[in-house]
């Protein structure tokens, strides 16, 4: 940058890149700040974007600081692809999958500096190119050298075991947590009852105007069935309420059309007919299974409760 604008100091270069790099982050964090959910608490909110713009920035930083063995990294790869495709056009289906990459890599301090040489090296010829024709601006590239030479190290410092956290919940917390639990089980109370024929509908859709999107899936039953014996758990309903609505749910599965007994992807919450093109999802079905063997534990501990 010093090089491009001759006239201008090179910290004034230097903030200038680092403010065109952050700009797009910093109007993200001022929207999110500006716009809290209704029903979050205003303290709440800006923790939590605090938090999470935060850890945005040093995860940019990060990125900044290996560049150089991101950008060899990159080159080698098109280098590769190159050389495969358009000279030797062979081993042009070789890789590596990112388990087994994971299972052989090796994270000791020593592993990722050899591994990542690419940042120091870059960093001591830059300063010595800085140092032997430009010296003035040795104090604007401090920062991003320092960056590089110290990367490896860095890298090595995040990729180590974190310590379990214990998250303590205070009163105001707790409060906001059995609110949003109440809310979310207004949403299965109020659109999955007997007006629905005891199918639960996919969403509920506020903005711009309010509509119900009125197909359903066996992940939404399953999560229905649970979201019933959760809510008996949290006291919002009687156990022979639950009973009831589970009855109603089971007895709308029962009049489903299926394939070979699964349950298909999704049907249409009116008329409980498949919604064109008719399939079988083993995702779906694996979620509904799942949510049933949970569901055959939770009345279980209910029929020998109180």
């Amino acid at each position: 940058a010093a090089w491009l604008l001759p006239g201008v100091e090179p910290l004034v270069c230097t903030g200038l890149l680092l403010g065109i790099w952050l700009l797009p982050k910093a109007v993200r964090a001022l929207h999110a700040s500006l716009r809290p959910p209704p029903h979050r608490p205003l303290g709440a909110h800006w923790a939590y974007v605090g938090r999470q713009q935060g850890r945005q920035l040093l995860v940019e930083a990060f990125h900044l600081c290996c560049l150089p063995y991101e950008a060899l990294g990159a080159l080698g790869a098109i280098a590769r692809v190159y050389w495969r495709t358009h000279i030797s056009r062979s081993r042009r289906l070789e890789w590596q999958t990112a388990h087994d990459a994971e299972r052989v890599a090796r994270q000791g301090a020593s592993t990722l500096v050899w591994e990542m040489k690419a940042c120091p090296g870059l960093a001591l010829l830059t300063l010595a190119a800085v140092s032997a024709y430009r010296p003035g601006s040795l104090a604007a590239a401090a920062p991003l050298l320092c960056g590089w030479l110290l990367a490896p190290w860095a890298a090595w410092w995040i990729s180590r075991p974190c310590p379990p956290a214990r998250t303590r919940f205070g009163p105001g917390d707790l409060a906001f947590l059995r609110r949003l639990a109440r809310r979310t089980w207004s949403y299965f109370e109020s659109f999955c009852g007997a007006e629905q024929r005891w199918l639960p509908i996919d969403n509920y859709q506020e903005y711009p105007d309010a509509r119900l999107a009125e197909r359903t899936s066996p992940t939404n039953i399953g999560l229905t069935l649970l979201a019933t014996v959760s809510a008996y758990d949290f006291g919002y309903v009687s156990a022979v309420r639950v009973s009831e609505r589970l009855q109603g749910h089971l007895s709308a599965l029962e009049g489903l059309r299926r394939y070979r007994g699964h349950f298909l992807n999704w049907y249409d919450t009116k008329n409980r007919q498949p919604l064109p093109p008719p399939y079988v999802s083993t995702v779906d079905s694996g979620n509904l299974a799942a949510h049933l063997i949970v569901l055959r534990g939770a009345l279980q501990e209910l029929a020998a409760g109180p």
